[in-house]
């Protein structure tokens, strides 16, 4: 008990801004119900293979991506998209997800195929709420409870963006990992953290990255490109002041130790006058970072 009071209190004095504070209390709910969004398909009992209900989605978001995204990704109208047959045929392609075989990914395909899910299930769980309300603080366990059935297992997008995509690690307002020891589906986890995952998933709000639709074969040259272009927009050089997310203060740890050297692995995401200025900053020891605010309005349009 006084372990959890003390990473409790550690907790409290990091998140110091209220909307941080809703999150930290949000983690902190006993409530475990799951919001599931897809059931199992009538008259399907074999398995399919993962990548092919994976492209099946990537095409049809693809297309529901065009009619109701606006051009920079970043904003959807959703009054208009659930209205429309390509979501109900969405849908029942999100039912296949009961009955795909995990185990037939490979670690590359794994993390795309997750990195698709999560932004698919943000759209699907936000089409959802009834009414739509302002901010995304506004809907009770939006992450912890919107959730998809995959290969018979259950995954939030808590569960996707920590347990699976993030190698397990504890959530920044959690005090334990996603997935326990005898939790089947930590064997889906990423082995390894990769950093630019928080430049690909899209949370819904309107201070999150594009929302876009990757592959393996090119999956590589994609999580580049979209550190490159969400740091490209959010960071800015005043002096001896550097601005960054929010989201490099909450998930510091993914990016260094210390802010130094959250610093230097942004640096190399930057066009290289951004990059010097920050390598130089940094060698005169004067540097000081500075956390925007994090809008988290709905990204509706």
């Amino acid at each position: 008990m006084n372990v959890i009071a003390e990473d409790s209190a550690l907790l409290i004095r990091c998140l110091k801004a209220s909307d941080a504070w809703q999150i930290f209390t949000v983690n902190l709910s006993f409530d475990n119900k799951m919001n599931v969004l897809n059931t199992q398909s009538e008259g399907v009992t074999c398995q399919v293979p993962a990548t092919e209900v994976a492209a099946s989605l990537q095409r049809t978001v693809l297309k529901l991506k065009g009619k109701y995204l606006s051009e920079d990704g970043k904003s959807v109208c959703y009054a208009e998209l659930k209205k429309d047959d390509l979501f109900q045929e969405f849908q029942s392609q999100a039912e296949q997800l009961v009955h795909v075989s995990l185990a037939d990914l490979n670690p590359i395909q794994r993390k795309a195929f997750f990195i698709n899910v999560y932004n698919t299930l943000t759209i699907h769980a936000l089409s959802k709420v009834e009414p739509l309300p302002k901010s995304l603080l506004d809907i009770s366990n939006f992450w912890k409870h919107s959730a998809y059935n995959i290969n018979g297992f259950v995954f939030s997008l808590d569960d996707i963006e920590h347990g699976v995509l993030r190698a397990n690690t504890r959530h920044p307002a959690a005090l334990s990992k996603p997935f326990k020891e005898d939790d089947p589906r930590l064997q889906f986890s990423m082995k390894e953290l990769d950093p630019r995952i928080h430049f690909v998933l899209n949370c819904g709000g309107k201070s999150c990255p594009a929302i876009g639709v990757y592959s393996d074969a090119n999956l590589e040259a994609a999580l580049n490109s979209a550190a490159k272009n969400f740091l490209s927009e959010t960071v800015q050089i005043d002096g001896n002041i550097v601005h960054l997310s929010k989201l490099l203060m909450w998930y510091g740890i993914d990016f260094g130790s210390n802010n130094d050297e959250i610093l230097r692995w942004v640096a190399q995401y930057l066009p290289d006058i951004q990059k010097t200025s920050i390598i130089q900053l940094l060698d005169s020891k004067r540097v000081k970072v500075v956390f925007d605010e994090y809008n988290w309005l709905i990204n509706a349009s």
